[in-house]
């Protein structure tokens, strides 16, 4: 476990995120997911619980994918890997539809009005959204909803 450790905190440096950010934390592999743990978490055995705690870290054949959760819970650390949206290609990306970046191949976290907001996907200059449907939904449904509120 302390190699899986080790390698996700090294993939998570690559957005600016200190493994010191990590460091009240225990990281929990369940099936193809890393997962963020309390260290007092006590697991009570009378229940069956499959997970607890905030998935960080989907594991796939190319390597880590972070969750949007994940991201968000980490925006105070990241610094790096982050894609920059508007309104206008928010919106587009949400109805699942890629918009031009000038960004590095990869996973990055996007940004909106300041506020990191979820994961993203850039392939040849395109981003394209990695949003959870719940996410993507909650986005939409604000942002359709505050055409007059030019603050969102």
């Amino acid at each position: 476990m302390q190699s899986l450790r080790k390698e996700a905190e090294r993939y998570l440096a690559k957005f600016g995120v200190p493994a010191s950010a990590l460091s009240r934390w225990k990281l929990k592999k369940v099936a193809s997911s890393i997962w963020l743990v309390s260290k007092d978490l006590k697991q009570n055995e009378a229940f069956n619980t499959q997970t607890s705690g905030l998935r960080l870290l989907h594991i796939t054949k190319l390597g880590f994918k972070p969750t949007s959760y994940a991201l968000q819970f980490l925006a105070p650390y990241i610094k790096k890997r982050i894609c920059d949206v508007n309104k206008e290609e928010l919106l587009s990306i949400l109805k699942g539809n890629a918009v031009k970046k000038e960004a590095e191949n990869g996973y990055v976290a996007i940004r909106y009005n300041g506020h990191i907001v979820g994961c993203g996907l850039v392939r040849d200059k395109m981003l394209y959204s990695q949003f959870p449907k719940v996410i993507r939904n909650t986005l939409l449904e604000l942002l359709e909803s505050s055409q007059n509120n030019p603050k969102l």
